[in-house]
């Protein structure tokens, strides 16, 4: 659920005045609710806020030397479905390790 609300929150770029087309933001929203899933394991694995607080702000941070607007649609695509399969297969990972301990 969080993992969810994560992503949705995500959609409030396309009425913040912020200027994002609509394919970038629903593509956002869809990697913002795997990271969000990816988030909520960390969480889980660590007891802790620390990490998350911390990979948000890097991942955020790193965003300011894109340049979105030269991409193309594939490259946008295939950036975004990278994200997510990171995202999933990385929460997905820290799900095993934790039935494990």
């Amino acid at each position: 659920v969080s993992s969810i609300t994560f992503g949705i929150g995500h959609i409030i770029n396309l009425f913040n005045g912020s200027g994002a087309e609509l394919l970038p933001n629903l593509l956002q929203v869809g990697y913002a609710m795997t990271t969000g899933f990816m988030l909520v394991m960390i969480f889980l694995k660590s007891k802790s806020l620390i990490g998350c607080i911390a990979f948000h702000g890097i991942f955020n941070s790193l965003s300011v030397f894109s340049d979105e607007a030269a991409l193309t649609t594939g490259q946008r695509l295939g950036s975004s479905a990278f994200i997510m399969f990171i995202s999933v297969a990385y929460g997905v990972y820290l799900i095993r390790l934790k039935e494990t301990e």
